[in-house]
């Protein structure tokens, strides 16, 4: 299944929309932001197949992530997000959970 996060920053709090996301391996996610240039990092651990830093133009589309096949069930990731080349925030929701077989 394909996922579309939009990631928002007024200055002073970030949101995504949608803040949690339920995946099964072999999902895809896509991030997007209104507010400016766009970067999702996973690290030290990413429950994708690879552990680039996820990157887009204002308003444009990440490349795709696609969703590790081995997380285990109820693993958690959080991202490090800079909008603008500026850390806007370093842990964000619980955005990655696995729920599928």
């Amino acid at each position: 299944m394909r996922h579309v996060v939009t990631v928002t920053f007024d200055g002073r709090e970030t949101k995504c929309d949608p803040a949690r996301l339920e995946l099964a391996p072999g999902d895809t996610v896509h991030w997007t932001s209104p507010d400016g240039k766009l970067a999702m990092a996973f690290e030290p651990d990413t429950p994708f197949t690879s552990s680039q830093v996820w990157k887009a133009h204002r308003g444009e589309l990440t490349p795709a992530a696609v969703v590790k096949p081995e997380l285990s069930k109820g693993s958690v990731f959080r991202p490090a997000v800079s909008i603008d080349d500026k850390v806007v925030a370093k842990s964000l929701g619980d955005v990655i959970i696995r729920v599928g077989p």
